[in-house]
């Protein structure tokens, strides 16, 4: 006996929705796009500083206050697109999210042991730091291999 295309294959499958018709986010996405902001929001801060602070940076930092302002811009931009993307369910928001996760958790790195003075960058906390690093992108992840997440991204129907 055949099955038809339109037969459910159990509680789980996906439904296609038809162009404008309203799809439930889920909740993965709910909780990820307010960490999304809120990276945005301390990376725009991050900037604000550099600009305002510029000379008390220039003193006290092996790099020049530009790279907090260019990071901070960069990462903002990045961080506010991605937010309107994970919320609306844009098709690429996934892939962005997945790039810019694993972009993140590298230039923190980076930026740690680089630009860090030795006694933070060698402070007791770098066990706690790579363990949220590694949560953070085994969640991103894992939500979007969701079949439900991927539903919602329209993943599901792109041949």
């Amino acid at each position: 006996m055949e099955k038809s295309a339109n037969q459910d294959h159990g509680p789980h499958a996906a439904v296609p929705y038809e162009r404008g018709q309203r799809r439930s986010r889920p909740l993965g996405v709910t909780l990820l796009t307010p960490g999304v902001l809120t990276l945005a929001v301390l990376n725009l801060l991050r900037m604000i500083d550099g600009i305002r602070l510029w000379r008390f940076f220039s003193e006290i930092l092996t790099v020049s206050p530009l790279y907090l302002v260019i990071t901070g811009l960069l990462w903002s931009v990045t961080g506010i697109v991605l937010a309107y993307g994970l919320w609306r369910g844009s098709r690429w928001a996934p892939g962005l999210m997945r790039w810019a996760a694993a972009a993140y958790v590298l230039y923190y790195w980076i930026d740690r042991f680089l630009f860090w003075s030795p006694a933070v960058r060698g402070s007791a906390n770098w066990p706690f730091a790579l363990i949220v690093s590694a949560a953070a992108l085994l969640f991103v992840f894992l939500l979007f291999s969701r079949a439900r997440v991927k539903d919602f991204f329209g993943e599901l129907h792109d041949h």
